[in-house]
């Protein structure tokens, strides 16, 4: 069987190397395991996992030539890329956050092209660390490799729903929603968002039909941790107006709403967000710091 054609069931369940190693099959897993084993003596040389440096020195899994890898995956080509995956998940959980992170989806998806997960995982993540334009790119790739899938569309247009780019949020989520696969839940995700109701409701919708939808468990806590985000932020919306009501007037910050004790503090779940508050509609804008 042709590796390309792994069935998506097989795909969403992780890892999908073949238990027959005959022949050329043996041959690829010796190529896996050489390679996995290069990496693992690597760390072993370097020590435990440290903090982000300004500049990492690259795993041999990333200094070997795409090229080169897919020259020598001898058509095995998914059974690489599943390697590649696992390392890159590893280096993720070990550094949250580095630089090596897009490599590794970049180098995953040129190889295995129909590998939903990284494209996923990495629309989800790479915003968070300044990396729209990777997203961006990622997901075009993805898009075009996966034209029936429905969940990269909707994840990037969270993503610009998020940066405030409301007309392609709204194009991607439509995008989304003409998919046959599409759940019902996405359709109505449509409907709420070409509706336009108010921008963090809309926010909600788009993390609780993420949450509902995705079988990653990383996928559902990232999710989870958004939802509990926008609450904080619309109880913070709410005694903006609170403070309104009292005073007669639009606190200049989110610190007077603090001192007039309307709240106690700034909610635990908003740490990493900058805040403004519009002085004619006391409308709460939030960045991320």
């Amino acid at each position: 069987m042709a590796s390309d054609d792994i069935n998506a069931e097989k795909r969403r369940s992780g890892l999908c190397m073949e238990k027959d190693f005959t022949g050329t099959k043996a041959l690829v897993a010796l190529m896996i395991v050489a390679l996995g084993s290069a990496v693992f003596l690597q760390y072993a040389l370097t020590g435990a996992p440290k903090p982000p440096r300004t500049q990492e020195v690259l795993p041999l899994s990333l200094l070997v030539p795409t090229s080169v890898l897919e020259a020598g995956s001898l058509g095995f080509r998914n059974a690489i890329a599943d390697t590649l995956w696992v390392l890159a998940i590893q280096n993720f959980s070990g550094y949250r956050g580095t630089e090596l992170l897009p490599r590794y989806l970049d180098r995953i998806t040129a190889i295995d092209p129909k590998f939903e997960r990284p494209y996923l995982v990495g629309i989800m993540f790479l915003p968070w660390y300044g990396r729209m334009d990777e997203a961006q790119v990622l997901a075009d790739r993805g898009m075009a490799a996966l034209p029936e899938n429905w969940e990269i569309p909707f994840y990037l247009g969270a993503q610009y729903h998020i940066n405030n780019n409301l007309d392609e949020a709204l194009r991607l989520v439509t995008l989304a929603a003409d998919k046959p696969a599409a759940p019902i839940l996405v359709r109505r995700m449509q409907a709420v968002y070409a509706a336009r109701t108010g921008a963090l409701q809309t926010a909600k919708a788009f993390f609780a039909t993420i949450h509902e939808t995705t079988d990653d468990d990383s996928t559902r806590e990232f999710a989870l941790d958004w939802l509990k985000k926008l609450d904080a932020m619309e109880a913070l919306q709410t005694s903006i107006y609170a403070y309104h009501g009292r005073f007669g007037t639009f606190p200049d910050d989110v610190g007077e709403i603090v001192r007039a004790g309307i709240i106690g503090a700034i909610p635990a779940e908003l740490e990493g967000f900058s805040f403004s508050i519009d002085g004619a509609s006391g409308m709460l804008r939030i960045k991320r710091k």
